[in-house]
Formats: structure tokens, C-alpha cells, sequence
């Protein structure tokens, strides 16, 4: 599990830093999403933490 403050580079939008962990409800179900902050665009991407493997 990575945690707030790791580097980490997602597929299709490149580098950036995991700016928090959040838990959200999402048509009904409650998940935990790690949030990126990506410098490029300064742009914001939510990844489910029970899906980052499939990611790459």
C-alpha cells in the first residue's frame, strides 16, 4: 500500500505524489481512493486503492 507522499507514476497522465487517502461513497458503495496531484495540468486523479494493481 503506498501511503500519502510517495512519487508514483500512473499510466497515461506521468508522474505525480499521492496528496491524501480518502474514503468515499460512490453510487452506494464506500471505497478508500488514493488521491494524486499531478503537476503536469495541475490536475487531481482518484484511484481506487482496491484496483491500483490493475492500474500498472
Amino acid at each position: 500500500m503506498f501511503k500519502v507522499g510517495d512519487k508514483v507514476v500512473y499510466p497515461m497522465h506521468g508522474a505525480g505524489v499521492i496528496e491524501a487517502i480518502e474514503t468515499k461513497e460512490i453510487l452506494g458503495k464506500v471505497k478508500q481512493y488514493y488521491v494524486l496531484r499531478m503537476p503536469i495540468g495541475d490536475m487531481k486523479v482518484m484511484i481506487p486503492v482496491s484496483t491500483v494493481g490493475d492500474a500498472g
